[in-house]
C-alpha cells in the first residue's frame, strides 16, 4: 500500500497540451469517424483527415484554441458489507465522507464473481490485505470549456474544421485522462515511481491499476457521476456541469475512478436479478424503477 501525497483536491490547469497530444489513441480517432476497419484506416481518406487532424491541432497550440484540466481526490477507503466501498474524510477514518454502493457480477466468470469493492481493503480486516489498497481515486478532465468560443474563428461556410476541433476535444480529453492518470501513478498518489512505459504501452494500458468509468461494464451505472462530481466539487473546480440524464457539459470531459490495487482489473458485471437490483436501489436511496433504467441492459428479463 502506497500513502498519497495528499488527500485534497487537487486541481491541475492547462496541462501542456504538447504533452497530451502524444496520448491522442489516433486509432480510436478514426473509428470516431467511422474507419472502423484496419483497410479504412489506411485508406487515403483517413489519412488525409489525419493530415487535417494534425495541422488543426498545430493552430490549436499556437493560438491556445483549446485547454485541458482536470481534478483529482484520493481518499482513505474501505469495504463493507462485500459490496460497498466507503471513503473516510482524512487519514483518522473516524468520520464517513461518503458510501458508494458496487455491483458484483452474479454468473461466475473464470470460477469468480467480482465487484469493483474486492479491490479495496474490508473494514474489519486487521491488517492490508495483501495486493488491494486503503485508498481510492477519482478524477475529472474536460478539454471542451473553450471549445464553442474557438469555432467561431472559422468562416460560416466552413462546416468541416468546426466538427474537426470538436472531435479533437474528445480525444484531447481521453488524452487528457491519459496524463492525469500517469501523474497521479507517479506523483500524487506515487504508487508506479518506476513507470517509464512507452506511448503504446500507456494506450494498451500495461501500467499497475484501472480507471474505470460510470458506463464502463464493471461499473454500468451512469448515475455514479453524480457522486464523482460531489468528491471532486467538479462544476467548482473545473467548470464540469452534470445535467439530468447524467451527460457532462461541456461534452469534451471525462471521469472515473481510480484504483491502484495490482489485483485491479476490468471486467463485466453483465446480467443481474431483482435481489441485486433492489439491494442496490436500497444501498443508493433511490427508487428500484428509475434503476432498472439506468441498468436496463444488465436487468434481467
Amino acid at each position: 500500500m502506497n500513502i498519497p501525497q495528499t488527500t485534497a483536491l487537487t486541481v491541475v490547469e492547462n496541462m501542456p497540451l504538447g504533452e497530451i497530444i502524444k496520448l491522442i489513441d489516433w486509432r480510436m480517432y478514426l473509428v470516431t469517424w467511422d474507419f472502423r476497419t484496419e483497410e479504412n484506416r489506411k485508406s487515403v481518406e483517413a489519412e488525409e483527415l489525419l493530415n487535417d487532424s494534425r495541422k488543426l491541432l498545430n493552430r490549436v497550440i499556437e493560438e491556445n484554441l483549446l485547454s485541458v484540466d482536470a481534478v483529482v481526490r484520493i481518499l482513505p477507503a474501505a469495504t463493507v458489507d462485500y459490496d460497498d466501498i466507503i471513503l473516510y474524510q482524512d487519514e483518522k477514518r473516524d468520520a464517513i465522507f461518503q458510501q458508494l454502493p458496487m455491483l458484483r457480477r452474479q454468473i461466475p466468470m473464470l470460477g469468480q464473481c467480482p465487484s469493483l469493492a474486492d479491490f479495496i481493503t474490508p473494514a474489519d480486516s486487521e491488517a492490508t490485505v495483501p495486493g488491494v489498497d486503503d485508498y481510492m481515486g477519482f478524477f475529472a478532465v474536460t478539454a471542451g470549456k473553450k471549445v464553442e468560443e474557438s469555432i467561431r474563428i472559422f468562416p460560416d461556410h466552413d462546416l468541416y474544421s468546426p466538427l474537426l476541433l470538436k472531435s479533437l476535444a474528445d480525444r484531447l480529453a481521453e488524452a487528457g485522462a491519459e496524463y492525469i492518470h500517469k501523474k497521479v501513478r507517479r506523483e500524487i498518489w506515487a504508487y508506479e515511481k518506476s513507470d517509464d512505459l512507452s506511448v503504446d504501452e500507456i494506450l494498451k494500458e500495461k501500467y499497475q491499476g484501472i480507471r474505470p468509468a460510470p458506463g464502463y461494464p464493471c461499473c454500468p451505472d451512469h448515475t455514479g457521476k453524480r457522486d464523482i462530481f460531489n468528491i471532486l466539487e467538479a462544476e467548482k473546480t473545473i467548470g464540469i456541469e452534470l445535467t439530468e440524464s447524467y451527460m457532462m457539459q461541456p461534452a469534451a470531459s471525462v471521469c472515473g475512478y481510480i484504483f491502484a490495487s495490482a489485483k485491479s482489473r476490468y471486467f463485466p458485471v453483465g446480467k443481474i436479478g431483482d435481489d441485486q437490483l433492489e439491494s442496490y436501489a436500497t444501498r443508493k436511496n433511490m427508487s428500484v424503477d428509475e434503476l432498472r433504467r439506468w441498468l436496463s441492459v444488465n436487468v434481467n428479463d
